[in-house]
C-alpha cells in the first residue's frame, strides 16, 4: 500500500512540476497586450488619450493611429488640454477592458469645431501626421498628462487606434511568483512520497522495541497476548536449553492444569503488564531487579532526551505505577493487583499511558524526519529562483537619469530646479505652467517674428507674438522709421531665444499666466528682461514688455523649474511696497530727486543720466532764445502692470510708465525742432510758435523686496524711448 501511495505522490509531484517549469516557459504569457477602439464610436473634434490609459497599461506603450489624412497629435497637461477643449465635443479613452481587449471610451457633447491645435504653447510637444501614425508615449516624470489627436477642428479626429504595451504578467519577476507555488507544491509532494515509501509500519516498530526492553516486552503481551520471540545468547560448547524446554502446546493439550510462566495467564489479558508474573532471572540471564532497573533507566534516558511535553508524560507515568510516594491511592483512582493505584480508565485499558507517550514519541519522530525533508527539498528550490526585485518601488538611477523625463512625440526632457514648496490645495508639489521645451519653443517664436518685424518695419510680422505696451513700442518706432527717422541707437532692444540667463515661471495655473525670462546675446550685449503674457487656454504667450537691464544690477537669480514663482496680485501685501504703489512712486521719484521715495528706492545710475538729459533740454527750452515754457509729466499705466514672487522672497514687478514733454512758446517765442521732430511732425520747418508735444515710453521692471529685509526697491531694467511728437 505504501509504495501504490508513494508512486501517485511521485506522478502527481511531476505534473505540478512540469506546470511549474512551464508557467516560465512553454505556458508563460504574451509578452504584449493589445487594445483597440471598439465599432461605433461617435464623431468628436478632438480624441483624447488619458493618463489613466497609460497607467492601465502599466507603464510605455506604443500607439498606433490609422487615419485617412492629416491630423495633429499633441501632448500636454491634462487640466491644460481641458481648459483648450472647452465646451468641443470629446471622446475621452480613460482605460482599457482586459476581458474584450477594447478601450474604455467616454463621448463628451458639445461644439462640433475647435480651433486648430497646432502651433499650441500649451502642448509639450506637438507633431504632424498624414495617415498612418507609429509611435512610443512616453509623458514627463511628473505631473497628468493627456495626448490629444485633432485635424484642424473642422472636422472629426481620428477614432482608429490601437495601443500595444509589454505585458506585465510576462516579466521574468511575474513568471517566477506564478511558477514558484507550483515548484514548492511539486517539491513537499516528492518528498512525502518518499517519506511513505520508506517508512516502517508501527507494529514492526513496536514488535522490535518489545525485543529489547523486558518492561516493552510485558506492555507488548498486555497489549496483544503474545510474546516476542526471545533468543538467548548460548555459551560456546553449551547445550540449547531451547531445545530442552518442554513444549507449551504439548503441556497444554496434556493437562489444563500444567502451568508455564512463560504462558500469559487468561486472568492478565487486557490488565496491567506489571501484573504479570515475572521470572526468577532476565532472559538474558540477569537479575530481574537489575534488568528492571536497566528497563527503567533505559526509559527515564528516552524521557529525559525527548521534548520538554515528555516530562507531563513521564509524571503521568509515575502517578499511574503507583510509585509517586503517596501512603494511599489519589482520589477517584483504584487499586490495581499488586496494590497499587491505577486510574479508571487505566484499570479499562492497561498500559494506556505507556502506549500514548511511545505513540507520541514516534509522531514526533515521524514529523521531524518530513519537516527536515520538506525544508531539505525546499531548499533546492529556491536557490534556482531569480531574485525578485520589488517593482513597486521606482528605480532611483531611472528617475534621475534623462531618459526617464523624455516625452513623445519627441524626447526632449525639461531640466527643473527642485525645491520643498508645495501646493496648499493638494498637498504635492507645485509646477511651472510650462517646461523647458515650451519655453525654447516661444521664445525662438518670438525672437524670429521681432527680428522679422525689426527687419521690415511691418507690425504686422509681430502681431502674432506681441501685445500690450511692447506693441505699442515697436509699432510706433516702424512708424517712425517709415517717416525717415533715424536714431543713434535702436529704441527697442533686439531679441533673442538663447542663452537663457534667469527664467520665472509661474506656477499658478490661473488665466492669465505670466512669466519673465532674461536672455543675452553675447556677453557684450544688454540682456533683455521679457515679460510674456497668456491671456487664455487657446490663446499663445505675446511679449508684454522687452527692456534692457540698467547697467550695474542684477535680475535675482531664478531658475525655470523653481516653485517659488507664483503670480501675485498688484495690490499683494508683504511687500516694503504695493507694486501699484511702487509705479506711482517711482513717476515721483524721477521727476523730483527730493521726493519722499528717494529713500525707498535704491540709487540707479539710469535716472541720474535720464534726470540730467530732461534738465538740460528743460533749460535749452526756456533759454532766452526759445522763450518757452518747458513740463515734464510721468504717468504710469496700471493696466500695464504684472506681477510675480520671487523664490529668495520679495516680487518682481513689471511697468510701463508714458512721460510727455510739453513745450509751449511765450509771446513771439518759438522753439527749435530738430531733423527727428520736423519728420515725426511733418513739418520742414525748423521752429514753431505751436506747442510741441513730445511722448516717450518707458518700460520698467523692479525688484521689491519683501517687508522687514531692509532692502530697497531696486530698479532692475529700463529704457526711454522716443515714441511720437505733435503740433497743436
Amino acid at each position: 500500500m505504501r509504495r501504490i501511495v508513494s508512486v501517485l505522490l511521485f506522478l502527481v509531484a511531476a505534473a505540478v512540476i512540469v506546470v511549474g517549469v512551464g508557467k516560465v516557459s512553454f505556458l508563460s504569457p504574451d509578452p504584449t497586450l493589445t487594445a483597440s477602439v471598439s465599432g461605433g464610436a461617435q464623431e468628436a473634434p478632438v480624441t483624447l488619450l488619458t493618463q489613466e490609459l497609460r497607467e492601465a497599461t502599466a507603464g510605455d506603450a506604443t500607439v498606433t493611429v490609422h487615419a485617412k489624412g492629416a491630423f495633429t497629435s499633441a501632448l500636454g497637461r491634462a487640466d491644460d488640454v481641458d481648459a483648450w477643449v472647452a465646451d468641443a465635443a470629446a471622446n475621452v479613452v480613460t482605460g482599457v477592458d482586459r476581458s474584450t481587449h477594447s478601450f474604455q471610451v467616454t463621448h463628451r457633447n458639445g461644439v462640433s469645431t475647435t480651433p486648430n491645435p497646432a502651433g499650441s504653447d500649451l502642448w509639450i510637444t506637438e507633431e504632424s501626421h498624414e495617415g498612418d501614425w507609429e509611435a512610443s508615449w512616453t509623458v514627463p516624470s511628473q505631473g497628468q498628462w493627456t495626448l490629444l489627436l485633432a485635424t484642424d477642428g473642422s472636422s472629426a479626429a481620428p477614432m482608429d487606434i490601437s495601443m500595444t504595451w509589454d505585458n506585465p504578467a510576462a516579466e521574468t519577476g511575474a513568471k517566477w511568483r506564478a511558477a514558484l507555488p507550483w515548484l514548492v507544491g511539486g517539491v513537499l509532494a516528492l518528498a512525502i512520497g518518499a517519506l511513505v515509501l520508506t517508512s516502517r509500519s508501527r507494529g514492526s516498530r513496536r514488535r522490535q522495541d518489545a525485543a529489547v526492553s523486558p518492561r516493552r516486552a510485558a506492555r507488548y503481551a498486555a497489549e496483544t497476548g503474545q510474546l516476542p520471540v526471545v533468543t538467548p545468547a548460548v555459551p560456546a560448547g553449551a547445550a540449547d536449553p531451547a531445545a530442552e524446554a518442554p513444549s507449551v502446546q504439548a503441556a497444554r493439550a496434556a493437562s489444563q492444569q500444567v502451568s508455564d510462566e512463560t504462558m500469559i495467564h487468561e486472568r492478565l489479558v487486557a490488565q496491567d503488564a506489571s501484573a504479570a508474573p515475572q521470572p526468577a532471572e532476565d532472559a538474558w540471564g540477569t537479575p530481574r531487579e537489575a534488568a528492571v532497573g536497566d528497563a527503567e533507566d533505559t526509559d527515564r534516558a528516552e524521557r529525559d532526551a525527548s521534548p520538554t511535553k515528555d516530562n507531563t508524560d513521564e509524571h503521568d507515568d509515575a502517578d499511574n505505577s503507583g510509585d509517586d510516594g503517596q501512603d494511599g491511592p489519589p482520589e477517584g483512582g483504584a487499586a490495581g493487583p499488586d496494590g497499587s493505584e491505577t486510574k479508571p480508565d487505566q484499570a479499562q485499558r492497561p498500559g494506556l499511558t505507556e502506549r500514548r507517550v511511545a505513540a507520541e514519541r514516534s509522531t514526533r519522530r515521524r514529523a521531524l524526519r518530513w519537516v527536515t525533508a520538506t525544508l531539505a527539498a525546499v531548499g533546492l528550490v529556491l536557490p534556482a529562483t531569480p531574485a525578485l526585485a520589488d517593482e513597486s518601488a521606482p528605480a532611483s538611477d531611472a528617475a534621475s537619469s534623462p531618459a526617464s523625463s523624455s516625452q513623445a512625440p519627441s524626447s526632449t526632457g525639461a531640466s527643473t530646479e527642485s525645491t520643498d514648496s508645495t501646493d496648499a490645495a493638494t498637498g504635492s508639489a507645485a509646477l511651472p505652467v510650462i517646461l523647458q521645451t515650451q519655453l525654447d519653443r516661444i521664445l525662438k517664436n518670438v525672437a524670429d517674428e521681432a527680428t522679422a518685424g525689426d527687419k521690415s518695419k511691418d507690425v504686422k510680422d509681430i502681431q502674432s507674438r506681441f501685445g500690450g505696451a511692447a506693441l505699442e513700442v515697436r509699432k510706433e518706432y516702424y512708424a517712425a522709421s517709415a517717416k525717415g527717422v533715424s536714431f543713434t541707437a535702436s529704441p527697442v532692444q533686439p531679441i533673442v531665444a538663447e542663452p537663457i540667463k534667469a527664467a520665472a515661471v509661474t506656477t499658478t495655473t490661473d488665466w492669465p499666466r505670466t512669466i519673465m525670462v532674461v536672455t543675452q546675446a553675447s556677453s557684450a550685449d544688454t540682456p533683455v528682461v521679457l515679460t510674456l503674457e497668456q491671456l487664455d487656454a487657446r490663446s499663445n504667450y505675446k511679449v508684454i514688455s522687452a527692456v534692457g537691464m540698467v547697467p550695474g544690477v542684477s535680475f535675482p537669480g531664478v531658475a525655470l523649474g523653481s516653485t517659488g514663482v507664483t503670480t501675485q496680485d498688484n495690490d499683494t501685501s508683504g511687500l516694503v511696497a504695493k507694486p501699484t504703489a511702487v509705479l506711482e512712486g517711482f513717476t515721483e521719484w524721477v521727476d523730483d530727486a527730493k521726493s519722499s521715495w528717494n529713500d525707498k528706492f535704491e540709487a540707479s545710475d539710469f535716472v541720474t543720466a535720464l534726470r540730467e538729459q530732461l534738465s538740460a533740454a528743460q533749460k535749452a527750452n526756456e533759454s532766452d532764445e526759445q522763450r518757452a515754457k518747458n513740463q515734464m509729466t510721468f504717468e504710469a499705466d496700471p493696466s500695464a502692470t504684472r506681477t510675480l514672487s520671487a523664490p529668495q522672497g520679495g516680487s518682481l514687478v513689471s511697468g510701463y510708465v508714458t512721460a510727455t514733454n510739453t513745450i509751449a512758446p511765450d509771446d513771439n517765442g518759438t522753439v527749435s525742432l530738430t531733423t527727428q521732430l520736423q519728420k515725426l511732425t511733418g513739418t520742414k520747418d525748423k521752429t514753431t510758435e505751436k506747442n510741441l508735444v513730445v511722448t516717450y515710453r518707458m518700460p520698467v521692471v523692479f525688484y521689491v523686496p519683501a517687508t522687514g529685509s531692509g532692502e530697497k526697491i531696486r530698479l532692475v531694467a529700463a529704457s526711454f524711448v522716443l515714441a511720437n511728437a505733435a503740433l497743436k
